[in-house]
C-alpha cells in the first residue's frame, strides 16, 4: 500500500542571495511527495519528513481510534496536548485539542449525539469530553477523582453513552456524557490505582473490567454498580492493560501486568483461560508490557501487546501462539500505547511510542509469517539510493538489507519493475549507468559480490563475468566485502568502479561484464569511499578518500593515481564523499568521517585542499547536485536531513525531521530530495508556491 502525504511546513524562512534560483531557496516549505513503507507499517505520525511536535518529543504515551467523517483516525496524547490523524494519510486532522493543565493520561473515543468525541484523562485528576469533528471540548470537566485519572473507557448504558474511569485514588466512576454527571456512587474495592480499564457485555448486560496496582481485576454491573463475583487473582505484579473480546462465544479479557505475563480470563466463569499467551522475547521479570488491544484477524481473535522494548507481538488467543513476526519499527526505546482498527478493510494496529510517533500496522500482511511486505516495499533497511531513467520516466533504485534491489516511479513511487534477488547479504551501494542505450544498475553488497541488472529485462547480466569474478575473489580472501561502488565512461565504454576490503580500486567492463586490469601494487590502499567525475579536466576519474582524511585521485583510464598520494594527517579517514560543481564549473568534494565530533569538509578539487567546514557533525549520509546551476549538498545526521547552499555555505530552509535514522539519500538537479530511514524511501519537493 502507498500512503502519500503532503506536508508543509509553515511558518519557517527559506534564506537565500537574492540571484540564487534553486527553487527550494525561497519556498514556504517542503512537501512529502511519497512514502513507500516497508515492512508492516502503513503509516507514521508525525509523517517523513515533518518535526516532530514539542510535546512529543517525551513520547506518545496514549492512542485511541474512532472514524470521523467515514475515515479512520486515531486519537493520541502526549504531554498535554491531544491530536487526531487520519489513519489513511498520516496528516493531523485539525489543531491539536488543549486545555488539560497536567499530562494526558488516558485517552477512549465514543459517539455523543451522532458525533465522535474524545474522552481524554488527565494527571489534573479531571476527564474531558472533545468534539472531534470541531475540536472543541464539550461542556465543563468532569470531576470528582480525588487523584490522575489513569484509565478511560466508553460503553452503551441504557441507551446513554456512558465513560467509566479508573483514578490513582483507587476508585472507578461512571459517567453520563449527556449531562456530564456521575451515575450513581463510585466503584469501590481496589487497594491501589486503577490504571486499566475496558467494557463488554456479559450475559446481556454492560459490564467493566478494572485492572489495579494491587494485582487484582474486578467484574463491575454497571447498571447496579455491584461486583460480579470475587476479584480475578493471579497476576504477581499490578495490571497494566486490559482489553476485551468474544472467544469461541464467550467474553473474555485480556491482561497484561507489569511483569509482562499476559493471560486470558473467561469473564462467564472467572477462570483463566488455559491456554498460556507466549512470544515476547524478554525474561518476564525484565520488561514491562504498557498496552495490549484486541482485534479479529482472519477469523479469529488475537491480542496485539507490547512484545518487549520497541517491538509489538500478535498472538492467537485461541492457540497462544504468536502470529507472524514481530512489527519492529518505533526507534528505540519502547511502545507506550496501542489501539486497534479497521483501514481500508483490513485490521491494522495504532502504536504509540517513546520516539515521539504514532505508527499503523498491516496485521494481515505477514499473518502467514511470510510474503510480500506491505506495499511491495523492502523488508529489511535501505543501505543505498541512487536515481535514473527507465523508459522515459525517472525512477528511484534502492538497495536493502533484504538482499533486494528495487525500482520506484519517481513521481508517484509506484514499483517500476520486478523485485532484484540474488545477493546473499545486505545491499549496501547501488549506482546506475546507461549500456547500449538501456538503464544498468550495478549493486555491492556484504557478499563481496557485484551485480550487474539490466532493468529492462530484469535480468542479471555477464554472470560468468564480473559477478563470479568478484565472487571468486571474495572466496579466495580477495575482494570481500564492498565498501565503494559508482559508475564512469572509460573511452567511450560503461564501466563499474569499485572498492573493497582487499584495498583495491576495481573497474568492470558493464557491457560485458569482465574484469579491467587492476592497478599496480603500488597503487592499493584503503578507500571506504568513492564517487567518479569527469569535472577536472574533463577526464573520467575517482575522488577516494584516504585514511589520513585526505582525498586521492585515480584516473580511471589507466586506474593509476594523478598525483603523489597524499601524506601527512588532514582529519579522521573519510567515509562518505559527494561531488558537484560550484557557478564558476570548480569541482567541490563533500566529505564526512562519521565521527560525531567532526564537520562535513568542503574541498576544491582542483587543489585537492578543504576550503571550509559545514556546521554539521557527524553526518552518516551526503549527496549532492547541481540544482538549476546552483551547486546544493543534502546531509543527514541523526534522524535529521538539511539542505545547504555550497556557494554561500549556508543552510537552505528548515531542519527535516525523521521518526528514523537516516540511511541513505540521494538529490536530483531538479531538486527533489530522495530520503531513505529504516525501510521507508520518502521523496520530497518544494511547497507549491516555490518558484
Amino acid at each position: 500500500m502507498l500512503s502519500v502525504f503532503v506536508v508543509t511546513l509553515c511558518g519557517m524562512s527559506f534564506h537565500g542571495l537574492p540571484d540564487v534560483a534553486v527553487p527550494f531557496v525561497d519556498s514556504p516549505g517542503w512537501e512529502v511527495r511519497w512514502t513507500r513503507w516497508g515492512g508492516r507499517q502503513l503509516a507514521c505520525s508525525p509523517v517523513m519528513g515533518a518535526p516532530i511536535p514539542p510535546e512529543y518529543t517525551r513520547g506518545v504515551a496514549k492512542v485511541a481510534t474512532a472514524v470521523l467523517d467515514d475515515r479512520p483516525v486515531a486519537v493520541t496524547g502526549a504531554e498535554t496536548t491531544v491530536r487526531v490523524w487520519d489513519l489513511a494519510t498520516g496528516k493531523p486532522v485539525g489543531d491539536p485539542l488543549t486545555g488539560h493543565t497536567g499530562g494526558v493520561s488516558a485517552v477512549a473515543t465514543t459517539v455523543l449525539n451522532s458525533r465522535p468525541v474524545a474522552v481524554i484523562g488527565s494527571y489534573d485528576h479531571m476527564v474531558r469530553v472533545w468534539d472531534l469533528a470541531t475540536g472543541k471540548q464539550l461542556g465543563d470537566p468532569l470531576t470528582g477523582h480525588t487523584d490522575w485519572v489513569g484509565a478511560v473507557a466508553a460503553t452503551v448504558l441504557e441507551g446513554r453513552p456512558v465513560a467509566i474511569t479508573g483514578s490513582a485514588d483507587t476508585t472507578v466512576r461512571v459517567w453520563d456524557l449527556a449531562t456530564g454527571k456521575p451515575i450513581g456512587d463510585p466503584l469501590t474495592g481496589h487497594t491501589g490505582w486503577v490504571g486499566a480499564v475496558a467494557t463488554t457485555v456479559l450475559n446481556g448486560r454492560p459490564v467493566a473490567i478494572t485492572g489495579s496496582a494491587d494485582t487484582t481485576v474486578r467484574v463491575w454491573d454497571l447498571a447496579t454498580g455491584k461486583p460480579i463475583g470475587d476479584p480475578l487473582t493471579g497476576h504477581t505484579s499490578g495490571v497494566r492493560t486490559v482489553a476485551t473480546t468474544v472467544l469461541e462465544g464467550q467474553p473474555v479479557a485480556v491482561i497484561c501486568d507489569g511483569n509482562c505475563r499476559v493471560r486470558g480470563w473467561d469473564l462467564a466463569t472467572g477462570k483463566p483461560i488455559e491456554t498460556s499467551l507466549t512470544g515476547h522475547t524478554r525474561g518476564v521479570r525484565t520488561v514491562v508490557t504498557l498496552a495490549v488491544a484486541t482485534t479479529v484477524l482472519n477469523g479469529r481473535p488475537v491480542a496485539v501487546t507490547d512484545g518487549g522494548g520497541a517491538t509489538v507481538r500478535v498472538l492467537d488467543l485461541a492457540t497462544g501462539k504468536p502470529v507472524g513476526d514481530p512489527l519492529t519499527g518505533h526507534a528505540g526505546g519502547s511502545m507506550l500505547a496501542l489501539a486497534a482498527a479497521v483501514l481500508e478493510g483490513r485490521p491494522v494496529a495504532v502504536t504509540g511510542g517513546s520516539d515521539g510517533t504514532a505508527r499503523v500496522w498491516d496485521l494481515a500482511d505477514g499473518a502467514d509469517g511470510g510474503g510480500e511486505p506491505a506495499g511491495g516495499g523492502h523488508a529489511g533497511v535501505i543501505g543505498a539510493v541512487t536515481t535514473g531513467v527507465l523508459d522515459g520516466r525517472s525512477v528511484v533504485i534502492t538497495g536493502s538489507a533484504d538482499a533486494t534491489v528495487r525500482v520506484w516511479d519517481l513521481d508517484t513511487g509506484e514499483p517500476a519493475g520486478l523485485r532484484l534477488s540474488g545477493h546473499a547479504g545486505e545491499v549496501r551501494h547501488v549506482a546506475a549507468a546507461v549500456v547500449d542505450g538501456r538503464l544498468t544498475v550495478v549493486s555491492g553488497g556484504v557478499d563481496g559480490t557485484l551485480r550487474i541488472w539490466d532493468l529492462a529485462t530484469a535480468g542479471r547480466i555477464a554472470l560468468t563475468g564480473q559477478s563470479a569474478q568478484a565472487a571468486q575473489s571474495a572466496q579466495a580472501g580477495g575482494i570481500g566485502e564492498i565498501h565503494a561502488l559508482d559508475t564512469a565512461v572509460v573511452d567511450g565504454r560503461p564501466i563499474a568502479v569499485s572498492a573493497g576490503a582487499d584495498k583495491t580500486i576495481h573497474r568492470w567492463d558493464l557491457a560485458t561484464g569482465d574484469p579491467l586490469p587492476p592497478p599496480p601494487a603500488s597503487h592499493r590502499r584503503w578507500v571506504h569511499a568513492l564517487v567518479t567525475t569527469t569535472a577536472i579536466d574533463g577526464r573520467p576519474i575517482a575522488v577516494a578518500g584516504t585514511r589520513q582524511g585526505s582525498l586521492s585521485i585515480r584516473d580511471l583510464t589507466t586506474n593509476r593515481d594523478i598525483a603523489p598520494h597524499p601524506t601527512g594527517r588532514h582529519g579522521k579517514p573519510i567515509r562518505k564523499i559527494a561531488i558537484t560543481t560550484g557557478t564558476d564549473n570548480r569541482p567541490i568534494a563533500i566529505t564526512s568521517s562519521n565521527h560525531p565530533r567532526e564537520a562535513v569538509k568542503v574541498w576544491d578539487l582542483t587543489t585537492g585542499l578543504p576550503t571550509t567546514e559545514l556546521p554539521t557533525q557527524g553526518a552518516q549520509a551526503l549527496a549532492a547536485a547541481r540544482v538549476h546551476g546552483h551547486p546544493v549538498a543534502l546531509i543527514a545526521t541523526g534522524h535529521t536531513a538539511s539542505v545547504w547552499n555550497l556557494t554561500t555555505h549556508q543552510q537552505i530552509g528548515p531542519t527535516l525531521s525523521f521518526p528514523n535514522p537516516i540511511t541513505a539519500l540521494t538529490l536530483t538537479p531538479a531538486g527533489h530530495l530522495i530520503i531513505c530511514t529504516d525501510q521507508h524511501t520518502t521523496v520530497l519537493t518544494t511547497g507549491p508556491n516555490s518558484a
